[in-house]
């Protein structure tokens, strides 16, 4: 199933900048930050979409700092979080408290970008990898929809 994307944010303050969209599933919504896939990466607003200037997204720009600013960490490319804003979920309790339920970081050495789990409730997203960002991200929101559903 392929959920509808909605491009709602730039968050261009300060670098680096951040992309801000909406996955929509028929019955749930994920928030997703994530960096542009290159430099000339042309992002547009989804029709209706106006950015807010009251809005504030939280999201912490150091964990989109690159590997060596991070001390050899591996680079993030995106966090995504469970939409609260837009639910339903199927278990109230499996609502975030704010924080990301998967990230997506780059491989050098596999060369591809890798889902991450960032609570144990979702360790099945880390079999997840692509040879793009869009890829990455798609596929393992996906499997956490899945995991969500009772799917998997």
């Amino acid at each position: 199933m392929q959920p509808e994307v909605i491009n709602v944010d730039i968050l261009d303050d300060e670098e680096p900048h951040v992309l801000v969209q909406q996955y929509v599933f028929p019955d749930q919504t994920f928030q997703v930050f994530r960096k542009p896939t290159s430099p000339d990466e042309k992002f547009a607003l989804s029709p209706g979409e106006e950015i807010d200037p009251d809005l504030y997204w939280t999201v912490a720009r150091t964990l989109f700092e690159t590997g060596e600013e991070l001390d050899g960490m591996p680079e993030l490319f995106a966090l995504i979080y469970l939409d609260e804003e837009n639910p339903p979920v199927y278990d109230k309790t499996q609502l975030g408290d704010g924080e990301p339920i998967m990230a997506v970081d780059y491989d050098a050495e596999a060369k591809c970008y890798r889902c991450e789990a960032c609570t144990d409730d979702y360790d099945a997203v880390e079999d997840i990898s692509a040879p793009t960002l869009d890829k990455a991200i798609r596929r393992g929101l996906q499997k956490l929809y899945d995991i969500l559903a009772g799917r998997t």
